[in-house]
């Protein structure tokens, strides 16, 4: 499936009719789009049913091929955040539904102090019990702003004065201790090789 069919769909999974005729789709895509709406709204009622239920589902209820109800799930699942790695969206969605479910099993039961622990709930969860006017403005904070320095005080280090000599200068001891060591190694090694004279 094109890159751009896919973001067309995806972009006007939910427009109304009248959107998808300002946009120009056409029929097979709207065909396509109101097909996937419907699939998309099924799987969220049925969280628990795989790809292959949903496959399933695609092929009989819209008697398509099997590599179209594929390319639509790729699709969906998109839309709906893979359920492998549950999207924050998705919790909400489940919780909102829940407080629904809540409201309505307290309204039928007549029960005032279920309802209200639903609600007390609902609000927790939506911190309208914040006060917004108590929050902090996050936008006057500033970054911190890093400037590059090659000065070592600045990390704390003392100056150690004229470095450049001092650097040559140990420069030029370690070449020198390399040179005395190369030729201890060399001669340790003719020592080792030399032929034994025999009595």
């Amino acid at each position: 499936m094109k890159e751009d069919v896919t973001n067309l769909i995806i972009h006007h999974l939910f427009s109304t009719e009248e959107e998808l005729d300002k946009a120009r789709i056409n029929e097979p895509t709207r065909k396509r789009i109101l097909r996937m709406r419907e699939i998309y709204s099924f799987w969220i009622k049925n969280p628990r049913k795989s790809d292959k239920d949903i496959v399933a589902e695609l092929m009989e209820r819209f008697r398509i091929s099997q590599a179209m109800a594929y390319n639509d799930i790729k699709v969906i699942k998109i839309c709906l955040g893979e359920f492998n790695q549950v999207s924050s969206d998705y919790l909400r969605w489940v919780f909102l539904q829940r407080c629904e479910e809540g409201f309505n099993m307290a309204r039928k039961q007549n029960d005032p102090a279920a309802y209200a622990k639903v609600l007390a709930s609902f609000g927790k969860y939506s911190r309208l019990d914040k006060d917004e006017g108590n929050l902090p403005d996050y936008s006057q904070i500033k970054p911190e702003t890093f400037e590059i320095t090659t000065n070592p005080e600045d990390a704390g280090f003392e100056k150690i004065p004229d470095i450049e000599k001092v650097t040559r200068r140990l420069l030029k001891q370690i070449d020198a201790d390399f040179a005395s060591a190369d030729n201890e190694t060399e001669e340790a090694q003719e020592e080792s090789y030399a032929p034994q004279q025999t009595e």
